[in-house]
This record gives structure tokens, C-alpha cells and sequence, in this order.
């Protein structure tokens, strides 16, 4: 093997290093987001971004995993094949570094692009998801690859790659399929939730416009009641008077 044991384990100990560094700002960055933005929608981005932070950054861990594996399996009589998954593997974990990279540079300066709305968040989180779909491109030949290597070897550490390839790829399929779904019913999740607040004040002005018909028709109902109270009243006392001076009348005669 090209690898000793003892490299292999600091290569997996560094890109476990790696990988929190790469994902514990992120993570971090969004919670301020969350709790400090004077935008709602940033906030609700925010919120809606760490899970799926969270999600790729397991993913991106399982393909650094991964990429470890598939070099420690390689010897120095490389076929057409292994030097083929070597190029993917190398472009797939630089892509990882790169982007993750990227995405922490761009939330770093969130207050100074806060300043200006949330679109900066909205291009982010498309670009994000745009490169969980992008890298499947990347992703597939190399579960391929790795199956045929796998068929050759049948070495375990080929098979428990083969497993951890195809869970990543599905995975991102289902996220790819979501991110299609919302790219044609009218955007990302922040458009979702603008939607959601506008139907909110429609229903708030509805609400309030059905709370002052009803006052009105209370008021009304209050009108009418007291027109007939005074209505009664006035009969009433009209009859009492006509029964007081009859009464009266009849008293006279009498006398």
C-alpha cells in the first residue's frame, strides 16, 4: 500500500480537523444571523440554512472520509481506472475546501451585507444548493469507479466506500429534487416566506376588516334593540296614561 497505517490515521485526524473547522464558523455565523439580523427574512433564512448546513457538512465529511480510503487503498501500479477515481477524488475534496471556504468569507461580512436586505443571503443559500446538485456531476463517476475497483479488490474498505458513495448520492438527489421543486413553484425558501408574510397581512387585513363588520353589525343590533326598548317604553306609558285618565273619568261620573 502507498499508505502506512500511521499516515492514514493522521490523514483522517486532519481532515476531521478539516472539516470542523469548516463547519463550525459557518454554523456559528448563521446563529448570529438568526438572533441579530434586523431583517426577518435573514433570519428566517438563517434558520432554514442550518439544517441544511448541517446536512452537507456531514456529506462533505463522508466524501473526505471517503477520499482518504479510496488513496490508502491504492498501490504504486495504479490502472486506467484508480488513476481516473484519483483525479475525481483530489477534484472533489478541493471543490469541498474551496466552497466551504467561500461560504464562510461570505457570512463573515454579513453585517456589512445585511446593511443592504437579505438578497445577499437569498444568492447565497441558491449557490449553495446549486453546488450540493452540481457535484453529483463529480460524485457518480466516482461511486462508479469505486464499485469497479470494489468488484477487482473486494477489499472491505472499498466496499464500506461503495455504501458511504451511494448514501451521499442519494441524499443529494433528494436535495437536488427539492431545489428543483422550489425553483419552479417560485424560488427559494425566502421567497416561500414572503409569500407567507403577505398572505399573513392579507389575512390580518381580512381579520380586521370581517372585526369591523361585525362591530358594525353589533352596533346595529345594539340600534335596533334600543329603538325597540324605547318603542315598548313608549306604549307602555302611553297605555298607562290612557288607564290613568279613564280611571279618572270614571271617578268624576261617579261623583
Amino acid at each position: 500500500m502507498l499508505i502506512s497505517t500511521a499516515a492514514l490515521i493522521l490523514m483522517t485526524v486532519v481532515m476531521a480537523m478539516a472539516w470542523m473547522l469548516l463547519t463550525a464558523p459557518q454554523t456559528y455565523l448563521l446563529r448570529q444571523i438568526e438572533s441579530q439580523s434586523t431583517h426577518l427574512n435573514s433570519r428566517l433564512m438563517a434558520s432554514d440554512m442550518l439544517p441544511s448546513i448541517l446536512i452537507e457538512s456531514v456529506l462533505d465529511a463522508i466524501e473526505m472520509f471517503v477520499g482518504v480510503f479510496i488513496f490508502s487503498n491504492f498501490n504504486t501500479d495504479m490502472n486506467t481506472v484508480e488513476l481516473a477515481e484519483a483525479v475525481l477524488v483530489a477534484i472533489n475534496i478541493a471543490n469541498l475546501v474551496a466552497s466551504n471556504l467561500y461560504l464562510v468569507r461570505k457570512i463573515s461580512f454579513w453585517q456589512e451585507n445585511d446593511a443592504d436586505g437579505d438578497q445577499w443571503l437569498i444568492n447565497l443559500a441558491y449557490w449553495r444548493d446549486l453546488v450540493s446538485v452540481v457535484i453529483l456531476v463529480i460524485i457518480i463517476p466516482e461511486l462508479v469507479m469505486e464499485a469497479i475497483v470494489y468488484n477487482d479488490s473486494l477489499r472491505f474498505t472499498d466496499f464500506i466506500c461503495v455504501i458511504a458513495l451511494s448514501c451521499d448520492i442519494g441524499i443529494r438527489v433528494n436535495n437536488g429534487v427539492s431545489f428543483i421543486r422550489q425553483l419552479r413553484h417560485g424560488g427559494s425558501q425566502v421567497d416561500l416566506h414572503k409569500r407567507m408574510e403577505a398572505e399573513m397581512d392579507v389575512k390580518s387585513i381580512d381579520d380586521t376588516t370581517n372585526d369591523a363588520a361585525q362591530m358594525n353589525d353589533l352596533r346595529a343590533e345594539i340600534a335596533s334593540l334600543q329603538a325597540t326598548v324605547e318603542l315598548q317604553a313608549a306604549q307602555l306609558n302611553k297605555s298607562s296614561q290612557a288607564t290613568f285618565t279613564g280611571c279618572f273619568t270614571a271617578r268624576e261620573k261617579n261623583l
